[in-house]
């Protein structure tokens, strides 16, 4: 086991020990805009330390929205979304002391459909560079390049 895992299941385990014991946490209500200042607030922190596979599994979905206390991302993977799973605990702790709702919760969503803007070969990051700068083919052919 990492260390991560170890700190979120303890995170995880010390919060129902609170449910338990009775002890309520608030569940103060916000608004969209709330959740997307604090949102960007966080990845900034995940830029800051470094984390850039958190980093870009949460940036995947550009917008996501909160329905009644539910954060709803959708991810390109199942692989992307056990892995999120495992790492929700540290989003959701500053999501929630952030905003002083600890009701706050993930609903999780696989779009395969979103795998597919992912560019793995030269060529396809070419095509992908293409389409943001048609200027490139011109590039390409008088440099005479090689993918």
């Amino acid at each position: 086991m990492s260390l991560n895992t170890l700190r979120t299941t303890k995170e995880r385990l010390e919060a129902e020990s609170l449910k338990k014991q009775g002890k309520t946490y608030p569940k103060d209500a916000f608004t969209q805009a709330d959740f997307e200042k604090y949102w960007q607030q966080y990845l900034d922190h995940l830029r800051k330390n470094r984390k850039k596979n958190l980093l870009s599994m949460l940036t995947i979905d550009k917008h996501p929205k909160v329905v009644d206390r539910m954060i709803h991302l959708t991810l390109s993977g199942e692989g992307l979304k056990r892995e999120l799973e495992r790492n929700k605990e540290s989003v959701l702790k500053f999501l929630r002391k952030s905003l002083n709702n600890y009701d706050i919760d993930f609903v999780i969503e696989v779009n395969e459909e979103k795998q597919s803007e992912v560019a793995y070969t030269k060529q396809q990051k070419f095509d992908k560079m293409l389409e943001k700068n048609p200027d490139l083919h011109y590039l390409h052919q008088k440099f005479k390049l090689n993918l």
